[in-house]
Parts: C-alpha cells; sequence; structure tokens
C-alpha cells in the first residue's frame, strides 16, 4: 500500500529510456530477443498477440512480460539497483519535478517509492493531473490474496474495493481486483493483478486518470501477461 499510495502521485513524463524491442507481434517465453526454447513454451507464447501501438516491457525478478503503451516511459529493476543516475537526463528532470513536489530529493524518493519495485511504467503526459502508470512487486505473501484480503488491507486506509475476481492467465492463475483510494481531495482509480507464476507472487498494480482508463489497461496486461 505504501508503494501503492507513492505511485499514486507519481509519474514520469519526457525522456526515454531502454526497454524491450516492440516490433514483433508475439512474445517470447525467453525474452523479447530470445527464440523460445521448447514447442510447448512457443505454442503458449504464440497466442500472446501484441496490440497495436504497444511494447513488450519485462519484470525480471517476477519473471513476467506484458504489454504497455508504446509511448509511456519505462524503470526496470537494474536501473533502480543502480540509482537515479541510471536513467536518462530528461527521466531524471520529470523525477526530480516530482520529488520536489513532495518534499524530497530526487535520490530519496528514487530509494522510498522504487527500492521495492521490479518495474515501473508511467504514461508521458498526464490525465486528470495523474500520469497513468504500472508497477511490479513481488509482496512475499504465501497464496494469492482474494478480494476480500485486499479490502481488508484497504479499507482502513480509506480505500474502497469496486470488483473482485479470480482470473486466467498465461502467467498462471490469479486475482484481479479493482479499487479507489484517497490522495488529498481525490479518489485514485486502480486495479491490482495478483498472478501465481509457480514460484512467487506477483503484484501487477495500475493507477489511472480515470475508472475507465484503469480497466481498459488491466485489461492489456492481463491478456497479455506471460512467462519471460
Amino acid at each position: 500500500v505504501v508503494v501503492l499510495v507513492s505511485l499514486g502521485l507519481a509519474g514520469c513524463s519526457g525522456g526515454s529510456v531502454e526497454v524491450a524491442e516492440s516490433t514483433s507481434q508475439t512474445a517470447s517465453a525467453s525474452g523479447a530477443s530470445a527464440p523460445a526454447s521448447a514447442a510447448a513454451q512457443a505454442s503458449e507464447t504464440a497466442a500472446v498477440v501484441l496490440p497495436a501501438k504497444h511494447q513488450w516491457v519485462a519484470a525480471k525478478k517476477a519473471k513476467v512480460q506484458f504489454a504497455v503503451p508504446s509511448a509511456w516511459q519505462v524503470v526496470d529493476a537494474d536501473q533502480v539497483a543502480a540509482g537515479v543516475d541510471s536513467i536518462n537526463a530528461d527521466t531524471k528532470k520529470a523525477f526530480t519535478a516530482i520529488a520536489e513536489a513532495q518534499g524530497m530529493t530526487v535520490d530519496v524518493f528514487f530509494k522510498q517509492v522504487f527500492q521495492q519495485m521490479d518495474l515501473y511504467a508511467a504514461s508521458p503526459t498526464k490525465s486528470k493531473d495523474l500520469y497513468d502508470n504500472v508497477n511490479v512487486t513481488r509482496p512475499q505473501v504465501p497464496s494469492l490474496p482474494t478480494r476480500d484480503a485486499v479490502a481488508k488491507d484497504l479499507e482502513p486506509l480509506g480505500g474502497k474495493v469496486v470488483s473482485g475476481a479470480k482470473i486466467t492467465t498465461l502467467a498462471g492463475e490469479g486475482t484481479r481486483v479493482a479499487y479507489t483510494f484517497p490522495v488529498g481531495d481525490r479518489a485514485l482509480n486502480a486495479e491490482m493483478v495478483f498472478v501465481d507464476n509457480g514460484s512467487d507472487i506477483v503484484q501487477i498494480t495500475v493507477t489511472a486518470g480515470s475508472a475507465a482508463a484503469a480497466k481498459a489497461l488491466t485489461d492489456t496486461v492481463v491478456s497479455t501477461v506471460s512467462p519471460s
């Protein structure tokens, strides 16, 4: 939840960073540039079609990949570990402005917000004063959280679960929960997707300027998330 609240206020504007090649129309189970190592993997991932105007992004520790809009900016786990100086100047400038607005240096902001994450991607422009964004973490829970468990965590902090359901993805079985969360005088629209990839529970959190945008972005995540 701490990461969620921070990212509801955060976003990346301008610049670009290295991301997976997005010219291919199918995902590879062993990465965007490597062929599948077995026929079963090739058959499984051949069904994952990259939507138009999207790019593949991979969460290396969580071992999943999915599609986000091609214009979005991406910070991955390697850059998080290397620190804020690992990102390019334009992206660093954007994060500096966000950090200063929250009363902290960009180095402190980067460590506090990103140290728990495997991947962060955000829109280059605001929607209703918010950069639409998605982040990936591994919450270290023993089993897939249910809708009721998520509600129990969010409600004491003012959050409200709107819907929840079990899902099936190419990365594993999962849970999808839509909710709102208050920040200042507004309510953030967000969805959490939890996926059991066989070795970890992976959490993918989408936050957007509207419930419709959060749903559309999460629909894409659910339909494209697959082993990386």
